[in-house]
């Protein structure tokens, strides 16, 4: 590495997995805690950002079907931009980087800048999902091989790439990335590909997060039952005779408190804690810091005023958030 290169800083390329802040790996939360600037997009978890510095800066870049915050080649140019200053740059992306996470794109732009840079992998969503929801990607009587494909890969246009059609002379299993958008046109590429209309299916939405749903599925009313249980991105569509060996119910969301949203108002000191502990009992944690702890009043003025309270009319209370929370 040349002298103009050891000067500059250094990206980290960073698969964020797929929701569950426990499926992270040690290397990329060591990169977080230490890095001066985090990028990250919108199916990185935001309770990733707690592990950052207070004085990193925070640079959203999510895109999303219908959403775009910042074009690709902008994506790039700030990577450039914060490295040449001499910073660490973490560059957050949902899932693994290589796939389906345009990584390939910022390192063609950060080779052409000629910033260092690492490649951080990350559990990808199909692997998470498919295990959270209890759903068997291979298995030697039904299915030997898996395929990765993506419904699409331009957010903008949401337009399929992959013909279907093809990939159903394949076997194995499909695990379709992005492809709720285009779910109806993709079963009916898989059928007139000569795929039965009973072939075990599956889709996991916010898979491996307190809020996952899922849907098992023949092909054939896949479209309709998603329809029905009004499921939506992101998503993972899975389709492959393995799928008919998932159980209705999994370890994951036999937990006592899956599905149910807890609000906790305690101080930001004390939360982590019990957020911690209802968060290993399936609860989505919702985190409201009203409570703020202060320095003891007077203990002689505090009893007066209780040994008062009944005769109250009236209790007002007086709830301050910080700047810009509403």
């Amino acid at each position: 590495m040349d002298k103009q290169r050891i000067e500059k800083g250094i990206v980290y390329l960073v698969g964020a997995g797929p929701g569950d802040p426990g499926l992270l790996t040690l290397k990329a939360q060591k990169l977080i805690k230490e890095c001066d600037v985090l990028v990250y997009d919108h199916l990185a978890n935001r309770r990733l950002h707690e592990w950052a510095s207070a004085d990193c800066l925070l640079i959203d870049v999510g895109k999303s079907p219908g959403r775009h915050t910042v074009e690709q080649a902008e994506i790039g140019k700030i990577l450039v931009e914060k490295a040449t200053e001499g910073l660490k740059v973490v560059r957050l992306k949902g899932g693994d980087p290589f796939v389906f996470g345009r990584c390939a794109e910022e390192m063609l732009a950060l080779d052409e800048a000629q910033i260092p840079y690492e490649i951080v992998p990350g559990v990808t969503a199909a692997l998470a999902c498919a295990a959270y929801a209890g759903i068997p990607l291979s298995h030697r009587e039904y299915g030997s091989s898996i395929c990765f494909l993506t419904g699409h890969e331009d957010v903008a246009k949401e337009s399929l790439r992959v013909d279907f059609a093809k990939f159903s002379e394949v076997g194995g299993t499909l695990c379709i990335y992005m492809g709720m958008s285009k779910l109806e046109e993709i079963v009916e590429k898989l059928l007139s590909g000569g795929l039965d209309q009973n072939r075990p299916a599956a889709i996991v939405s916010q898979g491996t997060l307190p809020s996952q749903r899922k849907i098992v599925s023949p092909l054939g009313k896949l479209v309709e039952q998603a329809r029905a249980e009004n499921l939506g991105a992101p998503a993972i569509i899975f389709v492959g005779n393995s799928i008919g060996l998932a159980r209705s119910s999994t370890w994951f969301d036999q937990a006592p408190l899956f599905g149910r949203q807890i609000v906790l108002t305690r101080s930001c000191g004390q939360q982590s804690k019990m957020r911690a502990s209802l968060e290993r009992l399936g609860a989505e944690v919702l985190d409201l810091p009203l409570i703020e702890i202060q320095p003891s009043e007077d203990r002689k003025l505090i009893a007066e005023v209780f040994a008062g309270i009944a005769t109250y009319e009236w209790v007002v209370l007086q709830v301050r958030t910080e700047p810009g929370i509403s």
